[in-house]
């Protein structure tokens, strides 16, 4: 048997989050990501997240 093809990743991932949660944001991709990064760790662990804090950071630029 020929060996099994390794299926590559179907989103594009920029700073270890999918690059579409980085896009049209008020602050820095990083410090966006970071933010991401550390409230997907804490929900994990099973630590209180306030929801409002991470809507209200999250929240995209408004088009004009």
């Amino acid at each position: 048997m020929p060996p099994r093809k390794k299926s590559r990743r179907k989103v594009r991932y920029e700073k270890g989050v999918p690059a579409k949660y980085l896009q049209n944001k008020k602050r820095s991709k990083s410090s966006v990501a970071r933010e991401i990064r550390a409230t997907a760790k804490a929900y994990k662990e099973g630590r209180y997240i306030d929801l409002k804090k991470v809507q209200k950071s999250r929240a995209s630029r408004k088009k004009k």
